[in-house]
Protein backbone atom coordinates (compact mmCIF):
# COMPACT_ATOMS: atom_id res chain seq x y z
CA UNK A 1 0.00 0.00 0.00
CA UNK A 2 1.24 3.48 -0.83
CA UNK A 3 1.07 5.72 2.22
CA UNK A 4 0.10 9.29 1.48
CA UNK A 5 1.19 12.21 3.62
CA UNK A 6 -1.34 14.46 5.24
CA UNK A 7 -2.57 17.11 2.85
CA UNK A 8 -3.55 20.45 4.32
CA UNK A 9 -4.50 21.89 0.95
CA UNK A 10 -8.00 21.71 -0.54
CA UNK A 11 -10.16 19.89 1.98
CA UNK A 12 -7.40 18.35 4.17
CA UNK A 13 -9.72 15.55 5.29
CA UNK A 14 -8.22 12.40 6.75
CA UNK A 15 -9.62 8.96 6.02
CA UNK A 16 -9.10 5.52 7.55
CA UNK A 17 -6.59 3.42 5.59
CA UNK A 18 -8.61 0.25 6.23
CA UNK A 19 -12.18 1.19 5.38
CA UNK A 20 -11.93 4.69 3.86
CA UNK A 21 -14.25 6.33 6.40
CA UNK A 22 -13.64 9.97 7.37
CA UNK A 23 -11.92 10.13 10.77
CA UNK A 24 -11.48 12.81 13.37
CA UNK A 25 -10.23 10.99 16.46
CA UNK A 26 -7.63 8.50 17.64
CA UNK A 27 -9.42 5.38 16.36
CA UNK A 28 -11.70 4.90 13.33
CA UNK A 29 -15.28 4.71 14.61
CA UNK A 30 -16.28 2.35 11.75
CA UNK A 31 -13.59 -0.36 11.83
CA UNK A 32 -11.48 0.47 14.92
CA UNK A 33 -8.17 1.02 13.10
CA UNK A 34 -5.72 2.96 15.31
CA UNK A 35 -4.41 6.34 14.18
CA UNK A 36 -0.91 5.05 13.42
CA UNK A 37 -2.16 3.54 10.13
CA UNK A 38 -4.31 6.42 8.94
CA UNK A 39 -3.55 8.00 5.58
CA UNK A 40 -4.95 10.84 3.56
CA UNK A 41 -6.93 10.01 0.47
CA UNK A 42 -6.68 11.78 -2.82
CA UNK A 43 -8.91 14.84 -2.72
CA UNK A 44 -12.17 14.83 -4.61
CA UNK A 45 -10.48 16.92 -7.31
CA UNK A 46 -8.00 14.07 -7.89
CA UNK A 47 -10.59 11.26 -7.94
CA UNK A 48 -13.94 11.75 -9.61
CA UNK A 49 -16.38 9.52 -7.76
CA UNK A 50 -19.02 7.95 -9.95
CA UNK A 51 -22.60 8.95 -9.25
CA UNK A 52 -25.48 6.65 -8.47
CA UNK A 53 -26.96 6.55 -11.99
CA UNK A 54 -23.64 5.60 -13.58
CA UNK A 55 -23.32 2.78 -11.02
CA UNK A 56 -26.84 1.61 -11.87
CA UNK A 57 -25.91 1.68 -15.56
CA UNK A 58 -22.85 -0.51 -14.92
CA UNK A 59 -24.96 -2.99 -12.91
CA UNK A 60 -27.68 -3.14 -15.60
CA UNK A 61 -25.04 -3.68 -18.30
CA UNK A 62 -23.37 -6.48 -16.29
CA UNK A 63 -26.75 -8.13 -15.65
CA UNK A 64 -27.60 -7.95 -19.36
CA UNK A 65 -24.23 -9.54 -20.20
CA UNK A 66 -24.68 -12.29 -17.59
CA UNK A 67 -28.35 -13.16 -18.21
CA UNK A 68 -27.78 -15.79 -20.91
CA UNK A 69 -24.76 -17.49 -19.23
CA UNK A 70 -26.67 -17.44 -15.91
CA UNK A 71 -29.73 -19.11 -17.44
CA UNK A 72 -27.56 -21.66 -19.27
CA UNK A 73 -25.59 -22.63 -16.13
CA UNK A 74 -28.73 -22.80 -13.98
CA UNK A 75 -30.68 -24.86 -16.53
CA UNK A 76 -27.82 -27.31 -17.06
CA UNK A 77 -27.05 -27.83 -13.35
CA UNK A 78 -30.72 -27.93 -12.41
CA UNK A 79 -31.28 -30.70 -15.00
CA UNK A 80 -28.25 -32.66 -13.79
CA UNK A 81 -28.87 -32.16 -10.07
CA UNK A 82 -31.41 -29.82 -8.52
CA UNK A 83 -32.15 -26.12 -8.09
CA UNK A 84 -29.64 -25.86 -5.21
CA UNK A 85 -26.86 -27.05 -7.50
CA UNK A 86 -28.09 -24.62 -10.17
CA UNK A 87 -28.02 -21.66 -7.79
CA UNK A 88 -24.56 -22.56 -6.48
CA UNK A 89 -23.29 -22.92 -10.05
CA UNK A 90 -24.66 -19.51 -10.95
CA UNK A 91 -23.03 -17.93 -7.89
CA UNK A 92 -19.67 -19.50 -8.75
CA UNK A 93 -19.92 -18.39 -12.38
CA UNK A 94 -20.83 -14.83 -11.39
CA UNK A 95 -18.06 -14.76 -8.75
CA UNK A 96 -15.50 -15.80 -11.35
CA UNK A 97 -16.68 -13.03 -13.66
CA UNK A 98 -16.81 -10.24 -11.04
CA UNK A 99 -13.63 -11.22 -9.16
CA UNK A 100 -11.70 -11.91 -12.35
CA UNK A 101 -12.66 -8.67 -14.06
CA UNK A 102 -12.30 -6.35 -11.06
CA UNK A 103 -8.95 -7.94 -10.08
CA UNK A 104 -7.56 -7.20 -13.53
CA UNK A 105 -5.24 -4.26 -14.18
CA UNK A 106 -8.16 -2.10 -15.35
CA UNK A 107 -10.37 -2.83 -12.31
CA UNK A 108 -13.48 -2.98 -14.50
CA UNK A 109 -16.23 -5.38 -15.39
CA UNK A 110 -17.71 -5.06 -18.87
CA UNK A 111 -20.52 -3.04 -17.26
CA UNK A 112 -17.96 -0.67 -15.76
CA UNK A 113 -16.43 -0.22 -19.21
CA UNK A 114 -19.84 0.68 -20.62
CA UNK A 115 -20.36 3.17 -17.76
CA UNK A 116 -16.77 4.52 -17.98
CA UNK A 117 -16.06 3.65 -14.37
CA UNK A 118 -13.63 1.48 -12.43
CA UNK A 119 -13.16 0.20 -8.89
CA UNK A 120 -10.09 1.42 -6.99
CA UNK A 121 -8.73 1.31 -3.44
CA UNK A 122 -10.35 3.92 -1.21
CA UNK A 123 -7.07 4.64 0.56
CA UNK A 124 -5.00 5.83 -2.38
CA UNK A 125 -6.91 5.33 -5.65
CA UNK A 126 -4.66 2.40 -6.63
CA UNK A 127 -5.52 -0.98 -8.08
CA UNK A 128 -7.84 -3.07 -5.89
CA UNK A 129 -6.54 -6.30 -4.42
CA UNK A 130 -8.14 -9.67 -5.05
CA UNK A 131 -9.00 -9.78 -1.34
CA UNK A 132 -10.93 -6.48 -1.59
CA UNK A 133 -12.81 -7.73 -4.64
CA UNK A 134 -13.66 -11.01 -2.88
CA UNK A 135 -14.96 -9.13 0.18
CA UNK A 136 -17.01 -6.83 -2.05
CA UNK A 137 -18.53 -9.73 -3.96
CA UNK A 138 -19.12 -11.82 -0.82
CA UNK A 139 -21.23 -9.07 0.74
CA UNK A 140 -23.44 -8.82 -2.33
CA UNK A 141 -23.66 -12.63 -2.51
CA UNK A 142 -24.50 -12.74 1.21
CA UNK A 143 -27.75 -10.92 0.60
CA UNK A 144 -28.43 -12.77 -2.67
CA UNK A 145 -28.05 -16.32 -1.34
CA UNK A 146 -30.52 -16.12 1.57
CA UNK A 147 -33.10 -14.45 -0.65
CA UNK A 148 -32.89 -17.41 -3.06
CA UNK A 149 -33.20 -20.09 -0.35
CA UNK A 150 -35.39 -18.50 2.31
CA UNK A 151 -38.90 -19.78 2.92
CA UNK A 152 -39.58 -17.10 5.54
CA UNK A 153 -41.13 -13.97 4.09
CA UNK A 154 -39.93 -11.89 7.09
CA UNK A 155 -36.35 -13.03 6.57
CA UNK A 156 -36.55 -12.33 2.82
CA UNK A 157 -37.98 -8.89 3.57
CA UNK A 158 -35.10 -8.13 5.96
CA UNK A 159 -32.51 -9.23 3.39
CA UNK A 160 -34.28 -7.18 0.71
CA UNK A 161 -34.21 -4.08 2.92
CA UNK A 162 -30.46 -4.56 3.55
CA UNK A 163 -29.86 -4.94 -0.21
CA UNK A 164 -31.92 -1.81 -0.94
CA UNK A 165 -30.07 0.26 1.67
CA UNK A 166 -26.71 -0.98 0.31
CA UNK A 167 -27.70 0.02 -3.22
CA UNK A 168 -29.09 3.44 -2.22
CA UNK A 169 -26.28 4.33 0.20
CA UNK A 170 -24.19 6.12 -2.49
CA UNK A 171 -26.93 8.76 -2.70
CA UNK A 172 -26.09 9.82 0.87
CA UNK A 173 -22.34 9.11 1.08
CA UNK A 174 -19.90 11.90 0.19
CA UNK A 175 -17.63 9.43 -1.61
CA UNK A 176 -20.57 7.69 -3.37
CA UNK A 177 -19.75 4.36 -1.69
CA UNK A 178 -22.11 1.46 -1.07
CA UNK A 179 -21.82 -0.47 2.18
CA UNK A 180 -19.95 -3.19 0.34
CA UNK A 181 -17.50 -0.53 -0.92
CA UNK A 182 -16.93 0.82 2.58
CA UNK A 183 -16.39 -2.62 4.10
CA UNK A 184 -14.04 -3.68 1.28
CA UNK A 185 -12.20 -0.34 1.26
CA UNK A 186 -13.05 0.55 -2.35
CA UNK A 187 -14.55 3.43 -4.31
CA UNK A 188 -15.90 3.61 -7.85
CA UNK A 189 -14.38 6.38 -9.96
CA UNK A 190 -14.50 7.64 -13.51
CA UNK A 191 -12.18 5.75 -15.81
Amino acid sequence: MVALTRSFGNDGDVFCSSCGSPIDGQVCTVCGTPSATWTDLPTSSELQYVGWWRRVGATVADNAILVIPTLAVFTLLNAVGNSLLGILGVLIMQALYIIGMLSSAKGQTLGNRVASSRVVRATDGGRVTTQQVCVRWAIVAAYSIPAAFSTSSNFSLGISIFALVDCLYPLFNERKQTWHDRIAGTVVVRR
